[in-house]
């Protein structure tokens, strides 16, 4: 993405909306290289705008870039999984995707354990989940771990205080970490209202089927 939503931007024009097709496309072809083509999933984008015309109108008039980045990206990651499920034999419902309150809640507890070396992870209920988080938090880099200790570790000083910006900028920073960690995770749910599987099992299968893939 390109630029953040502003309450006071103005109306996007054709070329914003354009740009912000074109970049969602471009970065689920990137995440799905191999499983889908370029001119698929520009159509399915431009199907997206001809099936739910008013909620882009309605992102459009309201200046919101980043939301209507993110309804291309939906539409195009939900076909994405479904071809890439297709190639690899297994079924799109059998994936896992971690919300950011799952993440809230359960980042805390991993870092403490990195503190005082108690092996928290064989205790957790659901290890599985632990091993994925836990692996992502590894992959950040030392600055940007460094803010999510900041963030979730009990500390007089906020984000905010530590890097000298507002709390509203300090919370879109931490915002967009959790986004990070998330997308390593397999990305936002392309279909909130469907029931994800949260049973080990199919958490193991689906991480060893995405090994190996950005």
């Amino acid at each position: 993405m390109e630029q953040q939503y502003d309450e006071e931007s103005a109306p996007l024009t054709t070329e914003e909306i354009d740009r912000a097709k074109y970049s969602a496309v471009r970065s689920t072809r990137s995440k799905f290289y191999g499983y889908v083509e370029w001119e698929d999933l520009m159509q399915v984008a431009e199907l997206a705008l001809l099936e739910t015309p008013q909620k882009f109108a309605r992102l459009a008039e309201e200046g919101n870039y980043t939301g209507v980045w993110q309804e291309f990206n939906r539409k195009c990651t939900q076909y994405a999984h479904k071809q890439k499920a297709a190639a690899l034999g297994y079924k799109p419902e059998d994936l896992f995707f971690y919300s950011k309150k799952v993440l809230r809640e359960i980042i805390p507890v991993i870092l403490e354990s990195w503190e005082s070396g108690d092996l928290y992870e064989f205790e957790y209920t659901d290890r599985a989940l632990w091993v994925d988080v836990d692996r992502a938090l590894k992959g950040l880099s030392a600055s940007e771990l460094q803010i999510i200790r900041w963030a979730f570790q009990d500390d007089d000083d906020t984000v905010a205080d530590r890097l000298g910006i507002s709390e509203g900028a300090a919370s879109m920073r931490v915002s967009r970490l959790l986004d990070k960690i998330r997308e390593g995770l397999g990305g936002e749910n392309p279909a909130p209202r469907r029931r994800s599987l949260s049973n080990a099992a199919s958490q193991a299968m689906t991480r060893n089927q995405w090994d190996g893939e950005s």
